[in-house]
Formats: C-alpha cells, sequence, structure tokens
C-alpha cells in the first residue's frame, strides 16, 4: 500500500511538472503574442497619424487654393515636360495608380534617372538612385525602366509609405 502511494505521488508530481512546463510555454507565448499585438497596434496609430496628416495637408492646400482665387494646379501629363517618354512609361506600368506615381517620383527627383540623394548613404551605406530615388546599393537603379519596376513592386508591397515625398506630402503640388 504504501509502495502504491509513493508511486501514485511520483506520477502525481511528475505530470504537475509536465502541467507546469506546458503552462509556462503557454504563458511565454502569450506573453510573446500580446507584444506583437502592441507592436502592430503601434504600427495602426503610426499609420493612422500619417493617413491624418495626409488629409489635412490635401484640405489646407484646397482651401489656399479656395481663398486666395489661385487656380488648381494643372495636373502632371507626360505632354507637359521633356520626360515623356518616363512619365508615359510610368503612367503605363502604375496603371490606375499612375498619376500618383507620376507625382512622387517628380517630387523624387524630377524624373531625373541620375538623381542620387547622398544623404540616405549616411543612415543607410547607400544613397537612393533614380527616378523614385530608391535608397538600395543597386547601380541598377540608374536604369529608369529597372528604377520605375522596383518602384512598382515596393508600391505593391508597402504602398506609398516608402517615399517620404508621400508621408511629408511635398507631392501634392505635382497632382
Amino acid at each position: 500500500m504504501i509502495v502504491a502511494l509513493i508511486v501514485a505521488l511520483v506520477i502525481t508530481a511528475d505530470t504537475r511538472a509536465r502541467a507546469d512546463t506546458q503552462l509556462n510555454n503557454v504563458n511565454e507565448k502569450n506573453q510573446k503574442l500580446e507584444q506583437d499585438i502592441k507592436k502592430l497596434q503601434e504600427d495602426n496609430r503610426k499609420l493612422k497619424i500619417v493617413r491624418a496628416k495626409h488629409e489635412a495637408d490635401k484640405k489646407s492646400w484646397e482651401l489656399v487654393q479656395q481663398s486666395s482665387g489661385l487656380q488648381p494646379i494643372q495636373r502632371v501629363r507626360s505632354a507637359n515636360f521633356s520626360g515623356g517618354e518616363i512619365a508615359s512609361y510610368i503612367l503605363a506600368v502604375f496603371g490606375k495608380d499612375g498619376e500618383m506615381a507620376l507625382a512622387i517620383a517628380m517630387a523624387e527627383s524630377r524624373l531625373s534617372p541620375t538623381a542620387t540623394n547622398w544623404n540616405d548613404a549616411r543612415y543607410t551605406g547607400c544613397p537612393s538612385y533614380g527616378i523614385f530615388q530608391i535608397n538600395r546599393c543597386d547601380q541598377r537603379l540608374y536604369d529608369w525602366k529597372y528604377n520605375v519596376q522596383e518602384a512598382h513592386k515596393m508600391f505593391h508591397a508597402r504602398g506609398w509609405l516608402p517615399w517620404t515625398c508621400f508621408t511629408n506630402g511635398a507631392y501634392l503640388k505635382y497632382l
């Protein structure tokens, strides 16, 4: 009888130890998930701020136009500047988002395929290259068609957020 009690106690202690280990693992996973949720909530909050700022900038500009009697800025079209071939290509690649892409490219480089921003190299080790000022150590970005294609991939992955001229509203004057 004593042996049976000892065996039962050992089994109970072992079962309890395994249950405690599993509970600790679950608690650690829950803590990680809670941290991930907090990070996502913070990212979402920041995105809402950027969107609100963008909308406020857009409304401010509309109010300035209305109150000053200024004519609305003419939309950028491929025939309006010498980069017609580049502009046409951007409009074709980006489709329904073409005008926005063209405004971003104008704000970033004025459609200069050789534009280089060396200031970014202080932070990332690489300058930003080409029409869309893509910050990557890749000299092929001076090829304007390659640059547009890479920008299109970035846009599909992350929207317009990779471009500072979007987040600060500098592109608006080209719409």
